[in-house]
This record gives structure tokens, sequence and C-alpha cells, in this order.
């Protein structure tokens, strides 16, 4: 039987209830919380193997049972041993787990990924989690992602505190909730997460990377939040994040902060998982100059480009306040001198971006109508990306494809009208 035992406080416990003249004793302020380990699927099933939860052979002889609070284990070495006994289907009515701990396994030798945990939900099961997600990470896989799917609809039920280690990518498909309660993702170690249901309501939401030192591009050596619809978009609780990079798929948010990371817009391909292409921010939008902004990628395919279908954008509904982010645009070439994209559209603007200097630009504002040249996109064919002018107004910030700036050099000499055999000095501007 793989069943461990620890002693904490019971979260939420409860209170004395006095009912007429009789007094009712809440649960107790100690509780016994017991961890329950995945041994892999049933393989001795009569007919096929069982991914049932609620199987005890799935569990090393004893399942985890319905209405208690429970810790829950999937190690890496079950996982690793092969594809079925990574598969499970959540089966067990009124489930609660303090916390959830993944394991990700060594990568294999070559190019493969090391597999990874494929869990789902029996009917409409959801799962209760008072503590959090721990992703234990496997360093030595370097490149190589374990990808673990938990298709179940997860409700917060107490403030969570996630630490998420890679590498490994922990896809959340069935969205979350619990608009009271808090939730804190601590990421090391390109851990990854992605938040790809329609629907992730919670209370705030903060995500720090735990190298502060790795800014900008490099803020996903810590980790990467992917939300491909919806965070917080309707309740309205903000998102945070620090030092790691956060990428929307056009998702709708609540007030948006990122510092010391890296912001990617992306607008999704026709029929691709995501959201409209348009980063929707309920509430202010606040950068600073130790982020990147990246916009992936302007097309123009019809006239004028559409916001979300051709490119993608980021609205604000309050504020948008650049704080000297570093803009890096990738832009198609071939497209029409005097095409303009809006990229910020907000109830106003503040602040101004900054040249991008992973490239070797020199740092700075972009000021108003200054000429940047983007990096290349699509026909391109190893020609540098096209240029743009940057302008901003009250409410928006526009990039227009303009031609190529061009340079003159005046020559001038010193003295001005030297005399024959006289020595003198040819100046370039």
């Amino acid at each position: 039987m793989r069943v461990g035992t620890s002693v904490r406080v019971a979260a939420a416990a409860g209170a004395l209830a006095l009912v007429g003249t009789v007094l009712l004793a809440a649960p107790p302020a100690w509780a016994t919380v017991t961890t329950y380990t995945w041994t892999g699927i049933d393989a001795a099933s009569t007919t096929t193997p069982n991914p049932a939860w609620s199987d005890p052979a799935n569990w090393g002889g004893t399942a985890p049972p319905a209405g208690s609070a429970v810790d829950l284990a999937f190690p890496a070495s079950v996982c690793a041993s092969g594809s079925n006994a990574c598969n499970g289907v959540d089966d067990i009515s009124g489930l609660f787990a303090d916390t959830v701990t993944i394991g990700t396994p060594s990568a294999p030798s070559g190019s493969q990924p090391p597999p990874g945990y494929q869990m789902s939900a029996a009917s409409s099961q959801t799962l209760t989690l008072d503590g959090g997600f721990n992703l234990t990470g496997a360093p030595s896989a370097t490149s190589n992602f374990s990808v673990d799917v938990f298709a179940i609809p997860v409700v917060l039920g107490a403030p969570n505190t996630w630490s998420l280690a890679g590498p490994s990518n922990l896809i959340l498909p069935s969205g979350l909730s619990g608009t009271s309660q808090s939730l804190q993702m601590n990421m090391s170690q390109s851990a990854i997460v992605t938040l790809s249901g329609t629907t992730n309501e919670v209370g705030p939401v903060d995500v720090t990377g735990a190298n502060t030192s790795a800014t900008g591009y490099s803020a996903n050596e810590n980790g990467t939040l992917f939300v491909y619809s919806d965070l917080n978009g309707t309740d309205l609780s903000p998102v945070t994040a620090a030092n790691v990079a956060v990428t929307s798929l056009g998702a709708t948010m609540g007030p948006l902060g990122v510092s010391g990371g890296w912001l990617a817009l992306v607008s999704p391909t026709s029929g691709s998982p995501g959201g409209s292409g348009v980063t929707a921010v309920q509430g202010g939008l606040n950068l600073d100059s130790a982020t990147v902004v990246q916009y992936q990628s302007l097309t123009a395919p019809s006239s004028p480009p559409t916001p979300g279908t051709d490119y993608p954008q980021i609205t604000s509904t309050a504020t948008a306040s650049l704080g000297g982010a570093q803009l890096s645009v990738m832009a198609d070439c071939g497209m029409a001198d005097g095409t303009t994209f809006t990229l910020v559209s907000a109830g106003s603007v503040s602040g101004t971006f900054d040249h991008f200097t992973g490239y070797g630009a020199t740092p700075g504002p972009i000021t108003d109508g200054e000429v940047i040249q983007a990096d290349p996109g699509a026909g391109c064919n190893s020609s540098p990306g096209p240029y743009l002018r940057i302008n901003y107004t009250a409410t928006t910030v526009t990039a227009t494809v303009v031609p190529q700036p061009t340079t003159t050099t005046t020559l001038s000499a010193s003295p001005a009208s030297p005399q024959v055999n006289e020595a003198y000095q040819l100046v370039a501007t």
C-alpha cells in the first residue's frame, strides 16, 4: 500500500455552532492528511486496464476516499515506466486535495521528451485544491519538457501556493474557479503552466520567478504562463507577474502588471486554440523598463489589417502605463507603405516604449514619430524586417509601415576656402 500520513493545521477548520441549547463542536484544528501515491493503471483488470482513480490497485491497494482532504502524489518513476501508467480518470466524487505533486522524469536519450501524466475527469467531477500543485522538476532534462495534462476542473478551496519547477508543462484545459481564493505561482527551471480552459476565474494571481536577475527575454528561464482565453477577465481580480514570461493568445484578463518579465502577444492562427488575438485587460496595464513586450506577428492580408485576426493587440479599459518597456515587433515583409497597426488601445496611455536592446540597439525611449526596424516575419526571405514608425496619442500606440529611411552625407571643408597648396580637412556629416 502506497499511503503516507502527515499532520498539519487543517485550513478553515470551522467554528463552534450553537443550535438551541446544544453546542456542536467543529472539526479539530489539527487533522491527519493522508498521502495517496499513484502506482499506475491496474493491469490485472479482467477486461482492459482500469484507469479509474477509485480503483485501489492504481494506488497500491487503497484509493483516496471521497469527501476527505488528501495529498495526491504522481511520481516520476511511475510515469517513466510506460504511457498506460501515466493515464487516469478522476471518478471520486467530492475529492479534496491539499497538494497534488507531479514528478518529472529525466529525459530519455535522443530528442524525445519524457512521458507526462494524462488525467481526465469522469462526468461532472471536479477537484477541490486547498494547497496547490507541486512540480518537482528534473533539471537534467534540459530542453526536453514533459507535458502533464490534468483535464479536471480545479476549484481553489483555499488560498493556493503552487511550487513549479521545470522543465515541465502543466496543462489545465478544464479551467480554474474559486473567485475568493488567491493563487501564488512560484516558478523555476523553465516551468510552464498552460491555462487553456475557456474560463479561469480566481482571486488575485501572482506569478513569480525564482531568479530575480532573469529579466526580459531571459525571464522564461524561470517559467512561462500561457493564457489562452481568460484569466480573471470577469471577476477583475488583479494578475501580476515578475521575472517570468507571460504569453497571451488574446486572453481577457483582470488588471495586469508585468515587471522584469516578457509579455508575448500572439494572434492565434486559423483553427488553433486561443482567444481573439486581442489581449483585453479589464483595468490598468502596468509595465516597467526591465520588461520586453513582443508582438508576434504583424500581417496585413486585409486593408486595413484587423486587430486580433491579422495581428495581436493589447487593450486596457483604464490607463496603459508603458513604463519604458522594451518593444519587440515581428512583421511580414511586402506590406504596403502606410499600413497602420494599433498596438495599444486604452482609456489613456502613459509613458513610452523603449528600444529593444537584445539585438544591440542603443537603449533609450522610442520617441513619437521615430522609425524602428521590425524583426523579419513571413515573406522576408532572410532579408531584414520592414521599417515601422511609432506614434503615440492620448489613447493609442500605433506602428505604420514606412520606406527605409534615407541618409544624406554632407562634406564640408575646414577652412571653408583653402588656398593653393594649403592643407585642409574634410568633415562628413
